[in-house]
């Protein structure tokens, strides 16, 4: 019997820790973290640009080109109208990262809450520029805005 709220003994290892995953199905893990005043010295924030209306194939296409190795769906499921409505909310902000030569590096999508506090809700560089410092630097400038 599982009561509410337990996960079933055969996917559960509470000694290990781990968690065995069923055949297919896939782990959604969400990542949680709280800056409550800057960092000084963080890093060399990079050029950000406010996109406040993309154009939906655009918005889409970088969305999945970033996302896709994280599983990332929710542009691919919205229609364009969805995509404009979403993008239409003044608490939706849109930046994309540039680096010195001007070269889109990454994105950063967040949500200011009533509450005056800033939600990061996507957040990835392109794949192939990960390593080299930029996800940092695209923090550094996110947290600028």
């Amino acid at each position: 019997m599982v009561t509410e709220g337990a996960l079933p003994d055969e996917i559960t290892d509470l000694t290990s820790g781990y968690r065995r995953v069923p055949a297919g199905k896939i782990v959604n893990a969400v990542t949680w973290m709280e800056a409550r005043a800057p960092v000084p010295g963080f890093a060399q924030p990079l050029a950000m640009t406010r996109i406040a209306k993309p154009a939906s194939a655009a918005y889409r296409a970088i969305f999945l080109k970033i996302g896709a190795p994280w599983l990332w769906d929710r542009a691919a499921e919205m229609s364009d109208a969805e995509i404009s409505a979403h993008f239409a909310d003044p608490c939706q902000h849109l930046y994309y990262g540039r680096d010195e030569s001007g070269g889109h590096v990454g994105m950063v999508e967040f949500r200011m809450a009533d509450d005056n506090e800033i939600e990061i809700t996507y957040f990835g560089l392109f794949p192939g520029l990960t390593g080299r410092g930029l996800g940092k630097r695209l923090m550094a400038g996110a947290l600028d805005q």
